[in-house]
């Protein structure tokens, strides 16, 4: 009887449990429920502009940290222009002034002070190099594809192995299946 073994019974019950999780779509259930919750929560256009500026800032820190996914890297390429350092900096003063205005406090340094021109340049400079590694990341995927197509051929084998992960699962499977070659993809569960 299970009723004899109960830390059995609920170490059975995690593995099953753990087996039939899709963490990928759990993930992404977490992400949609917690883009609604402060969609509901952001009621002034003071608060949906806060709300818009924190999506944009949290898209520049996964760029810059080199943690885009295949979808944050369509998201950011369409605003480019919108998450430079200039439209930030300007959105921001913009949204201080607003609120200034809307609770009638008085005007600080921040929405007048001008951002120094070294620092300018240097987060230019980052955001230059983050689009530049997924460029190269996205060159290295269709290197990848000739490269196992030239030693396919020249084995002469119909079945490889290549092992990629994070940002080249999407791109490498898009370059598959606009060649029509059949592929599997193995997820580890973590």
């Amino acid at each position: 009887r299970f009723s004899d073994y109960p830390n059995f019974s609920v170490q059975a019950g995690y593995l099953i449990l753990k087996s039939e999780l899709d963490s990928k779509g759990l993930f992404a259930e977490i992400n949609r429920l917690f883009d609604s919750i402060l969609d509901k929560l952001a009621e002034t256009p003071s608060q949906k502009e806060l709300l818009a500026l924190y999506r944009d800032g949290e898209l520049v820190r996964k760029l810059l940290n080199l943690e885009l996914t295949r979808s944050d890297w369509a998201r950011i390429m369409s605003r480019k222009d919108a998450v430079a350092i200039d439209p930030i900096v300007e959105r921001l003063k913009a949204l201080g002034k607003a609120v200034n205005a809307e609770h009638k406090l008085a005007e600080t340094s921040f929405e007048t002070k001008e951002v120094n021109p070294k620092f300018r340049s240097a987060v230019t400079e980052l955001y230059d190099a983050a689009y530049d590694f997924y460029d190269y990341a996205r060159a290295r995927e269709s290197a990848f594809y000739k490269k196992m197509s030239e030693v396919m051929y020249g084995r002469s084998v119909t079945k490889v192995a290549l092992v990629t992960g994070g940002f080249h699962t999407d791109g490498v499977s898009e370059i598959l299946r606009q060649n029509e070659i059949s592929y599997g993809i193995l997820t580890p569960r973590l």
